[in-house]
């Protein structure tokens, strides 16, 4: 298996754009794909869950007040016949009280206040029976009216509710389609160069794969014949193995898009990062560069262009760059006989990987 350094560089600034826009449950590019594909569906899923709910919970709104406007009537009924049962009770001390014999201080003075007391309280049970009655249920009542309220407005405006719902669910689901859609480029470019590197992978451990490979140059290197400063470069996939350096540009684009003249072709880019990552290579050792000694003299680095087009590509050979589409890509790589040791494979890898690091 090849050795793989480094992560997919769209994939990083894929991640970071979504962080951006706030989506937080959706990481992969099968979960980004797989959700605008099922976009439609899951707004249906949606309508209907909301649906589901609200019947649900009218069904569960039914269900209570059918038992426990039960239990309230019965309460207030308990509650009623209490009162009855004390008012009775007192009657019956007050007629007690008139018929009763005794010294004349304890039926006129002592009968006279207990009577005062138990007409005052009989008069107030007989006043408040319907508030005292209330009143003991009065938390249990206000929650069976505000039910009764929930139930008649869910029954009445039943769709109005269903489509508030939808409406707060769907916003969320709206804002990742519409992220997903303005990052559509960059997924598909996610995709196209993990499907290189997962290609790649099935090489033996003799090829050493750096993902997203960048340098810095101060000064600038200079192409007299293009009049070009080069100040960085970026290579998506940069393959090392004894047959040399292929930089490896991908291209996850439909036909279409190849044959759209809009667009730009990827070929100037390519050319341009391997004139630079030449001079680095085999530029003198006292500038930097990387010798590999051979006893007929000092060996020089090949580096071969590459630009993957991952399903489809543009008819024809062109100048500089080899295109090939994915199923070609490994089969091409092992072609090339080796012209390095294992060693010496080693020692550009280290070279590049320093180099690397020396520019973040």
């Amino acid at each position: 298996m090849a050795h793989i350094f480094g992560k997919i560089d769209s994939l990083k600034e894929l991640r970071n754009r979504l962080d951006k826009y706030g989506i937080k449950n959706i990481s992969t590019i099968r979960e980004m794909k797989s959700f605008l594909n099922s976009f439609e569906s899951k707004k249906k899923e949606i309508l209907d869950e909301v649906k589901n709910k609200l019947h649900l919970e009218i069904k569960a709104l039914k269900d209570y007040l059918n038992d426990n406007e039960i239990r309230l009537k019965n309460k207030k009924d308990f509650q009623a016949k209490k009162i009855d049962t004390e008012t009775e009770n007192i009657i019956s001390k007050i007629d007690l009280l008139n018929n009763k014999s005794g010294s004349f201080f304890a039926r006129i003075i002592i009968g006279g206040i207990n009577r005062y007391k138990l007409n005052l309280r009989l008069r107030y049970l007989k006043k408040n029976k319907t508030r005292i009655v209330n009143k003991s249920v009065y938390k249990f009542e206000s929650i069976i009216k505000s039910k009764r309220l929930k139930l008649s407005e869910y029954s009445k405006y039943e769709k109005k509710v269903i489509n508030s719902r939808y409406r707060l669910k769907i916003l969320e689901l709206n804002h990742t389609y519409e992220a997903l859609q303005e990052l559509y480029p960059l997924i598909a470019g996610a995709e196209g160069e993990h499907k290189v590197v997962k290609e790649i992978s099935k090489l033996s451990d003799d090829y050493y794969l750096i993902n997203d490979y960048s340098l810095k140059f101060n000064p600038p290197i200079y192409n007299r014949r293009e009049d070009d400063r080069i100040f960085s470069i970026q290579i998506d996939h940069l393959l090392i193995s004894n047959s040399g350096i292929y930089i490896i540009e991908t291209k996850n684009w439909s036909k279409k898009t190849i044959e759209s003249k809009d667009m730009r072709s990827p070929v100037d880019q390519v050319k341009r990062t391997s004139f630079a990552l030449f001079v680095l290579i085999n530029g003198s050792v006292k500038r930097g560069g990387l010798s590999l000694k051979h006893h007929f003299g000092e060996k020089k680095i090949s580096i071969r262009n590459l630009i993957v087009m991952i399903y489809n590509k543009p008819k024809g050979d062109f100048k500089y760059v080899k295109i090939l589409t994915l199923k070609e890509l490994n089969n091409y790589l092992s072609y090339f006989e080796p012209k390095y040791t294992n060693e010496e494979v080693k020692r550009i890898v280290n070279f590049l990987r320093n180099k690397q690091l020396k520019t973040l």
